[in-house]
This record gives C-alpha cells, structure tokens and sequence, in this order.
C-alpha cells in the first residue's frame, strides 16, 4: 500500500510541476518573475503533443468583427471562449482572443491561448501562447501606461496558474508567470491601482493548515514599472519557487505516511 501511495505522490508531483511552453510558433521573450517550471524544458513533464487532425480547419463566425481559423491541429479540439479585446497595443488594436483544451482521447489536455488580430473579414494568428492543463479564462489589465494580457488557467484540482503578457508590435512578452495550489490573486495596489500579484504559499507552521480553510502566506509582486518584482514588505513568507514548494509538500505527506506506519 504504501508503494502505491509513493508511486501516486511521485505522479502528482510531476502534474503540479507539469508546464507547457513549447509552442509551434516563435516563443515569447520573458521578462521577470517566472517560475523555471513555466519555462524550463529539463524542470518540468510536457504534455503529449496535440495529434495532427483530418477534419476541416474550424473557422468561428464573429459577426461583424469577421472571422477566424483555428490552427489545423485545434479543429477538433474544445473552445471554451471567444472573447474580443478592443486593444492589447501596437499592432493588436482589436484583438481576439480564443481559450481552447487540445488533447488525445483519454490522455491529457493542455489549454492554448491564441491571440487573433487584423481587421476586415479574417482574422490573423498573432500568439499562440500554450499554458497548462486547463484554460479558465483572461482578462486585461493596465500597467501604467500600458495594458497587458492576464491569463489564468488551472492544472489538476485545485491549482492555479497565472500567466501576464504583454503585446509590443504584436508580440509577445511575458512579464509574470507563477502558480499554487493555494492559489492566485490579483489585487490593485492601494497607491497607483497597477495589479498586484499575490501567490499564495502554504502554512506548514499552522498544525491545522488545510488547502479548503487554512489561513495562508503570501508571496507578493508588484509592477516597478518595467518588470514584476518581488515584494518583501507586503508578503507573509520569503519567497519560495513552485518545484521547492511541490517538493516540500511530498515530503511532509510521505512524513506523514511513515509515522502512521
């Protein structure tokens, strides 16, 4: 038995440590805090690649914003939204964006961002930005005098990913990205209204810490007007990276399972 619960605590490690970023198209440059698990090839277990399709390309109807056609490989796959975004920056002044899970049948799902723009009746692939296992949806923030991309997405059951990107002549930055099972907060700071991102980090001083109704610690990023740093004064815990995190927490579980031996 207690093999088995190893052998489950080493696959459950590896889906929280689970990151997707490769990508059929160029891949953004990176500014800032990212966790390596969101960007490091060696660090993390990448999803199976989506299978080619043979179905017709999906082309989506958007009314008088024209249309768009998904990716040959995403025809087949579910979309879960289609939301139009008056102004992501130069080069995206009317942008679309479409959250969408590829994946095989009864194998894992990745979830995709693409960012659609252009005028006139079809639309043009700007981005695809791969995220992890689910899309849950996106919204646009404002950095001081920019606007930027936030996209959160979720992998097994209850974690939480963020990912920030900013759009500079149409491409793709991406300023921030960082995740937790106790999950993601974006909260405005009290004196200029940027975003806060505030990473929550579990309490394992707290003999009754829980994930449901365990008071957590914070890990907490603000924007210094270039880039999202680190900041030690408004966050509860050092700052600690997700694979130390994930690590810490297979350790105390198979603590746990020794002593009730």
């Amino acid at each position: 038995m207690r093999r088995v619960q190893a052998a489950s605590l080493v696959l459950l490690a590896a889906a929280l440590s689970a990151v997707a970023l490769a990508s059929a198209e160029e891949s953004p440059s990176t500014t800032g805090p990212i966790d390596p698990l969101y960007r490091d090839v060696e660090a993390g277990m990448y999803f199976e690649k989506v299978p080619p399709t043979t179905g017709p390309a999906l082309t989506i109807d958007l009314g008088k914003a024209g249309r768009l056609t998904l990716p040959p490989r995403f025809a087949e796959q579910d979309v879960l939204e289609v939301k139009r975004v008056r102004y992501l920056g130069p080069g995206l002044e009317d942008a679309v964006v479409v959250g969408l899970h590829a994946g095989v049948p009864d194998g894992p799902t990745q979830a995709f961002a693409l960012v659609y723009g252009g005028s006139g009746q079809q639309r043009v692939l700007k981005a695809e930005l791969p995220l992890r296992q689910y899309y849950i949806g996106c919204e646009v923030l404002t950095l001081g005098r920019e606007v930027v991309l936030a996209i959160h997405g979720a992998s097994g059951a209850h974690f939480h990913d963020l990912w920030v990107y900013r759009f500079r002549d149409g491409k793709p930055e991406l300023l921030l990205a960082k995740g937790s099972a106790a999950g993601v907060d974006l909260r405005p700071d009290p004196t200029t209204d940027d975003p806060q991102v505030w990473v929550g980090i579990e309490n394992w001083d707290d003999p009754d810490w829980n994930y449901a109704s365990g008071k957590r610690l914070w890990n907490v990023y603000g924007w210094t007007g270039e880039a999202f740093t680190f900041n030690p004064g408004l966050s509860t815990a050092q700052e600690v990276a997700l694979d130390a995190r994930t690590n810490e927490y297979v350790q105390r579980v198979m603590s746990n399972l020794d002593e009730k031996q």
